[in-house]
């Protein structure tokens, strides 16, 4: 039986990474509540410790746009009133087209017009990356054609016919960022700080009269119980949602079960010293907005066509490892990273790598409530399926752009790390925030999948305006309603078979530059940039 303890919270928060330590900071600082934060692990690590840590205010979704605006907004006056500790910059996006028929709507520039956003600039504005940035940093977007983007970036292969740089966009130290985060949530006063409960995980949560009443928490190393009162529940699990879900009351042991619909998927990204220096620090993120044929060595074809294509199609999905030696989709992307190093992400690449499933730490068939392995997942597939083949993919695609990249292609000169985690996918690609379940008191915010850093202040200021202020949506956002969880909630029988977050039944990733057949396709920006 659980031992009986004291211990009384306005709120409890599962999950500290980036999105539940932000919520956390939001309850206390601008609400005045008492908030725990539970996790089995240490604060702001997973795939917050290993985010591509950019941000963009460029969506097609105006929503999203909205959404991410907001949030980009409440970072940059963190910024501003921490002397931007963080080091948050606006170097932008720097989308390049070698096809001169690739049309502007496949553009962000596009986009904003339509969402009448931006009037576009033909002239490049170089980036303010000091703390003033808030206030000198022009908005919007510049569009460069013929000479401008070799002019500005003299790096780039001259096959470039024009450009687009959306100039509110960057990246930030997102450890930084996070502890910045955290210290403002269990720092100060004792007596209305945050706890922070790092080596304890839920193992059930309780309801009274149709309302959270509280949870039962265990100590991950001595396996002690304690029961935590709060009317409030907050689930910010990240990929482990759907376990932290199905501990409500009830659960799976009703029929039909309320499951919740997520997908996990990989992240990964290949780094990279620039010992040669060739893209300097300053430089915006540079994305390939045409579909990209890979230039692979005659010798490289050879091992590709005879002694490969099946572990190929095995590790990038079945049209993948056809069109590895053909026509791969847009989107590859590279930007510098302080102390001289090159960061490299391509989702494609490992975006139909099926993952591991586990429920309450055992393996299990039925993954209804499945979650990825952690971290013996990452170790496994990662590193074992992706380290010595993505870099070098993803090299020479950038270098189909930017050409003194290909003498990064072998790892002679300089070798690539790998690291990454987990994105939480919806069907639309948009994120779940505000009530989970018929329960009052219980709340979900997740699927972030690649935004987590540059959502997470609007997120937590949605959260926290839903658990203060009830469910009146007339003093919401107006994006509110579309990121509600109950969209993905689905009423199932527990005789069913049920594929899990990765399997087959699960929707497909709404990431970058959507072409989840392998085909090619132009720019669609989303996911992680």
């Amino acid at each position: 039986a659980a031992r009986r303890v004291a211990k009384k919270f306005d709120a409890v928060i599962c999950g500290g990474g980036i999105v539940g330590v932000s919520v956390a900071e939001r309850l206390r600082v601008a609400y005045g509540l008492k908030v725990a934060i539970i996790d089995p692990n240490a604060p702001l690590s997973m795939t917050s410790a290993v985010s591509t840590e950019c941000y963009r205010d460029v969506w097609s979704d105006s929503l999203m746009q909205g959404f991410v605006r907001r949030s980009i907004e409440l970072i940059e006056n963190s910024a501003v009133l921490t002397n931007n500790e963080f080091t948050m910059n606006r170097n932008g996006y720097l989308f390049l087209a070698t096809d001169p028929e690739n049309p502007l709507e496949d553009h962000p520039a596009s986009w904003c017009v339509r969402n009448d956003n931006y009037v576009p600039n033909k002239s490049f504005s170089k980036p303010d990356n000091s703390c003033n940035f808030l206030s000198s940093a022009p908005d919007g977007f510049d569009v460069l054609g013929g000479a401008l983007p070799r002019s500005h970036f003299p790096f780039l292969s001259p096959s470039i016919s024009h450009a687009v740089h959306a100039r509110r966009c960057g990246w930030l130290d997102s450890q930084q960022f996070g502890m910045t985060t955290l210290h403002a949530a269990t720092g100060g006063d004792e007596r209305d700080a945050a706890q922070l409960w790092s080596g304890w995980e839920i193992e059930k949560i309780h309801e009274k009269n149709g309302r959270v009443s509280g949870v039962t928490v265990s100590s991950v190393s001595e396996r002690e119980r304690i029961q935590l009162e709060t009317p409030v529940f907050i689930n910010a699990a990240g990929p482990f949602c759907k376990v932290v879900h199905s501990m409500l009351p009830g659960g799976l042991d009703e029929d039909p079960f309320e499951e919740l619909e997520v997908k996990n998927v990989l992240h990964a990204k290949a780094i990279i010293k620039d010992t040669k220096g060739i893209i300097p620090a300053d430089c915006p993120m540079l994305i390939s907005a045409d579909p990209i044929n890979i230039p692979w060595t005659d010798e490289e074809l050879v091992d590709l066509s005879e002694s490969s294509a099946e572990d190929l199609r095995e590790t990038f999905g079945p049209a993948w490892g056809d069109a590895l030696t053909a026509c791969l989709p847009a989107g590859a992307h590279v930007r510098p990273a302080s102390g001289g190093w090159l960061v490299f992400v391509w989702e494609h690449a490992h975006d139909h790598i099926k993952l591991e499933m586990l429920s309450n730490g055992k393996d299990v068939e039925d993954d209804r409530i499945g979650t990825p392995r952690l971290p013996e997942f990452y170790d496994k597939h990662v590193e074992a399926k992706l380290d010595d083949f993505y870099p070098q993919m993803v090299v020479r695609a950038m270098s189909t752009l930017i050409p003194d990249l290909s003498v990064y292609a072998d790892g002679s000169v300089s070798k690539a790390t790998m690291d990454g985690g987990y994105y939480t996918k919806t069907a639309d690609g948009r994120p779940m925030i505000g009530p989970g379940s018929s329960i009052d008191g219980y709340h979900i915010i997740s699927a972030f999948a690649g935004y987590g850093i540059m959502a997470s202040a609007a997120a937590a200021e949605l959260c926290a305006m839903q658990v203060v202020g009830g469910k009146n949506l007339d003093v919401l956002p107006d994006y509110a309603k579309a990121f509600d969880p109950r969209r993905n909630l689905k009423s199932r029988r527990k005789e069913t078979s049920v594929t899990g977050a990765s399997g087959k039944n699960s929707h497909e990733p709404h990431g970058p530059f959507s072409a989840n057949d392998g085909t090619c396709a132009r720019s669609r920006i989303g996911g992680s940039l």
